[in-house]
């Protein structure tokens, strides 16, 4: 086998981490070295709803169901399923499946993490098994569902929540889970080095077989420059989030290629709406202006969105005329997005009682979304022509995403994609009402709230008739953008990818990296 100087350093990164079991004889063209554009939160699988979290998640750990490329359910821990009725769900399991220490998966794991995911306080993903009553166990290897009300998309919201070692998360505690994993999935944690590298090894009795990748190191390469160079001079194999300036030189090399497709994630704006005092606005009338409707409506109309997406984004982007994209289920297109009006954003801001507008400070990541930064400062450009002064505090995202749920911030842009394909996934977690203890609104930070939606949303969940569901997922957006501007929706990301010719990879629509359906060129 020949080796280049690339293989070479990669082998003795290997040995220099301690990567290579002694005894086993991993070559240096095992090892696919990813280079990614935000470092994971946590190994627990439920502790944030977050895309790069939820993706090395989905490497160590496996759902009941599962999604193809396209988001089509497929079976995963489950063989199969039933429903005898509208409040019934069976679900067969596989046989012979192990955790990676080698404890057999049964249906008491899947009765525990259904219940962990529900009831655990820091949990993200509450409102994906809101509708579950109770899980029971029928034998080792069938579980039953029961639900609150008719709930038709419970294989589909499966497909996100990640099954867990009962055994295993009893016997440790949530701070050694963050850090540490025990699932079924087709890859295992060997390595973390926070803000350096997290290296994963192939489970080689994994339930679909072997991994044909062996070892796969991620680099969090936070910078879109380290990024782009890392790809072009061989250090990583493939880079995600290719930061837009760079495709022309990406398409002009021959040893990589451009590999994008239309996003699912919505760039948007959220804005406190429950609190006269608010904690980053300066005020004329000494009271939280983003309260009103007027208001709200004004900072929509005063952004100017084309702008963005022609100067910011260099047209890799598509302006979003609601929450989700065509893609996704409850999409309606008779939704057309409000044009850009600053006379008429001034005008509602003198009738609101502002005419020389307010002082707001806008919190945004700066390592999150592509040019997440840029596009705060131009949404502040945007709306300083309208009489406001916008204060950008662009932070890390370790920095940003704890800010917002301590709910101390007042106005600030955040993504969100509804990776499921159903439009419930943004409607459950961010429109409706906060509620703790059933997991609605749990992404929710601006505490925005309408009974009238709520109850569409509720209905829409609580049926398996799909036209049903449509209708009432459609009237519930209707409510929450066009008559409560509640949320600032932004643009749709196009997903970039840089990938070097000798992996063969696909982006997925739900933007992750499933090392599973990699491979190295022959």
């Amino acid at each position: 086998m020949k080796t280049n100087r690339l293989s070479v350093l990669f082998l003795i990164l290997a040995l220099g981490l301690g990567l290579v079991v002694p005894g086993l004889a991993v070559s240096a063209e095992q090892v696919l070295v990813i280079g990614s554009s935000s470092e994971p939160r946590s190994m627990d699988p439920y502790f944030h709803n977050e895309t790069p979290t939820n993706a090395l998640n989905r490497n160590t750990h496996d759902c009941l169901t599962a999604f193809d490329t396209e988001l089509k359910v497929l079976p995963g821990l489950a063989e199969k399923w039933e429903n005898p009725d509208n409040l019934t769900w069976v679900f067969h399991l596989r046989k012979g499946v192990k955790f990676h220490n080698g404890d057999p998966f049964t249906a008491e794991d899947v009765k525990f993490s259904i219940e962990r995911c529900k009831t655990w306080e820091k949990s993200g993903f509450k409102s994906g098994v809101a509708a579950v009553d109770k899980v029971e166990v029928v034998d080792p290897l069938t579980a039953k569902f029961t639900t609150k009300e008719p709930f038709g998309i419970l294989p589909r919201k499966l497909a996100q929540v990640m099954i867990m070692s009962k055994k295993f998360a009893e016997q440790n505690g949530a701070d050694y889970l963050a850090t540490h994993e025990n699932g079924t999935g087709p890859y295992v944690l060997k390595e973390w080095v926070k803000g350096d590298h997290l290296t994963l090894a192939a489970n080689e009795n994994y339930w679909a077989g072997p991994p044909a990748i062996k070892t796969v190191t991620l680099r969090p390469l936070t910078n879109d420059a380290t990024r782009t160079a890392a790809i072009l001079s061989g250090e990583v194999h493939i880079v995600d989030d290719l930061p837009v300036r760079d495709v022309d030189r990406i398409k002009a090399n021959k040893d990589v290629r451009l590999v994008s497709r239309p996003g699912l994630r919505l760039i948007y704006l959220q804005m406190d709406q429950d609190r006269p005092d608010s904690p980053k606005i300066e005020s004329p009338t000494g009271k939280n202006p983003l309260m009103d409707t007027k208001v709200r409506q004004a900072l929509f109309l005063g952004i100017d969105e084309d702008a963005i997406v022609k100067h910011v984004m260099n047209g890799f982007a598509f302006s979003a005329s609601q929450f989700y994209p065509s893609a996704v289920f409850g999409f309606d297109e008779t939704i057309k997005r409000p044009a850009f009006d600053p006379a008429k954003a001034k005008a509602l801001l003198a009738e609101a009682g502002y005419p020389n507008g307010f002082t707001v400070t806008l919190d945004s990541p700066n390592d999150r979304y592509v040019n997440d930064e840029k596009i705060s400062q131009a949404v502040a450009a945007s709306l300083a022509k309208i009489g406001l002064t916008v204060k950008v505090n662009a932070v890390p995202k370790a920095t940003f995403f704890p800010l917002t749920d301590r709910r101390e911030s007042s106005f600030f842009l955040l993504g969100w994609s509804c990776g499921d394909g159903d439009a419930s996934a943004f409607l459950d977690s961010i429109a409706h009402t906060f509620d703790k203890e059933k997991g609605f609104g749990r992404y929710n930070r601006g505490r925005y709230s309408n009974p009238k939606a709520d109850k569409l949303i509720e209905a829409a969940s609580a049926t398996v008739n799909q036209d049903e569901r449509l209708k009432a997922m459609v009237e519930a957006q209707k409510i929450i953008f066009l008559e409560d501007f509640a949320f600032i929706p932004l643009h749709f990301q196009v997903d970039l990818y840089a990938a070097s010719n000798k992996v063969k990879f696909e982006a997925r629509a739900d933007h992750y990296f499933q090392y599973f359906e990699i491979s190295f060129a022959k």
